[in-house]
């Protein structure tokens, strides 16, 4: 928790992208859901053109995934995912693309600290497990839950 607020602190915006992607994805992971347990004539027809962040976040998986096999075959939900992909690969992948998508990320950008500051924090070792941060840590603690997995 200190380490995420820490992060918003020094750096709203990068982290503000990283935090928006992990919520949108898991959104659009549940919106498909119940497309397709309503209808899934409908699911289809209300597919969207181009990759979805849901779709961009699943990549993550099947990087984790080497057997090609196995990532065909894959549909973890993605919280699962999350407990196998970094912050620094979700920021690295997708976080510095986005941040310089929209015509104000200079003024966006230039209120954050030092960005090579920020990428070591989220490289550092932490807590007893002696991990990085993953995507895991900032999923809202209820949506962890065994069920959701």
């Amino acid at each position: 928790l200190i380490l995420s607020i820490i992060m918003i602190e020094l750096w709203p915006y990068r982290t503000s992208i990283i935090f928006q992607a992990c919520e949108d994805s898991l959104q659009e992971e549940e919106l498909t859901s119940l497309l397709l347990s309503d209808d899934p004539k409908l699911a289809r027809t209300s597919k969207r053109k181009g990759n979805s962040m849901e779709d961009i976040m699943r990549r993550f998986e099947s990087n984790v995934s080497k057997d090609s096999s196995a990532r065909k075959n894959s549909k973890k939900k993605l919280q699962k995912v999350f407990l196998e992909v970094s912050l620094y690969e979700v920021y690295q992948k997708v976080a510095r693309v986005l941040m310089h998508a929209s015509e104000q990320s200079i003024s966006e950008i230039a209120g954050d600290s030092d960005p090579q500051l920020f990428e070591q924090l989220l490289l550092e070792k932490h807590g007893n497990s002696g991990k990085i941060m993953m995507m895991s840590d900032i999923i809202p603690i209820d949506d962890m839950n065994e069920e959701n997995l």
